[in-house]
């Protein structure tokens, strides 16, 4: 299973379909939350499903 996910991966970013949500880093606000997760990977998800 593992390299089926680092398949679908690779051709997901050889598909540049990361590179919308790419950030310069720099944060907005003047809120830190720290988290375990990515919050684009909602979104990207289904995305990047859309490559299986």
């Amino acid at each position: 299973m593992i390299d089926e996910i680092l398949e679908n991966n690779r051709r997901f970013v050889a598909g540049k379909g990361n590179e919308k949500h790419i950030t310069d880093g720099k944060p907005l606000g003047k809120t830190l939350i720290v988290t375990c997760t990515d919050t684009r990977l909602s979104v990207m998800q289904p995305e990047a499903t859309h490559y299986l």
